[in-house]
């Protein structure tokens, strides 16, 4: 069974890229252009894994990206899925964020990178990320 994975970029090249290198790999991608669509697949879906990227907004009608704010409403539908953020290497993260990201990948990002990066989190069992996150969930509370 494939494991599935929920994409949220707003860039519909690069999340095809992305999307495409995933399927390549076996994974299920479930594309989403803003947060606010993948949230509702979230509630009603079971993931293995959601990648960010994080500069992507909340709406994709929004000015600017909020991407402290993607991750407190993940962090809200569930708490311990597999959360893998993306990001350009000048976006300064703040310690709730990234201590609620299972991985954190900087741009530019090659292919295999990516692959790595899920099977990654992939590798962690539920009992280990609930044990190293679980000190941080009430950042979001």
């Amino acid at each position: 069974m494939p494991k599935k994975i929920v994409l949220v970029d707003r860039d519909i090249i690069r999340r095809a890229q992305l999307s495409n290198a995933l399927a390549k790999e076996g994974f299920e991608v479930s594309e989403f252009e803003a947060a606010k669509n993948a949230l509702s697949h979230l509630l009603f879906s079971s993931v293995s894994t959601v990648i960010v990227d994080y500069g992507s907004a909340y709406a994709p009608q929004s000015p600017l990206p909020d991407g402290k704010r993607v991750v407190e409403e993940i962090v809200n539908v569930d708490a311990f899925v597999p959360l893998l953020l993306i990001c350009d290497r000048c976006e300064m993260l703040d310690a709730e964020t990234v201590t609620a990201a299972d991985l954190v990948l900087r741009r530019p990002l090659t292919h295999r990178q990516l692959i790595d990066g899920v099977h990654t989190v992939l590798e962690e069992t539920l009992r280990e990320r609930a044990q190293r996150k679980s000190g941080y969930i009430f950042a979001y509370r």
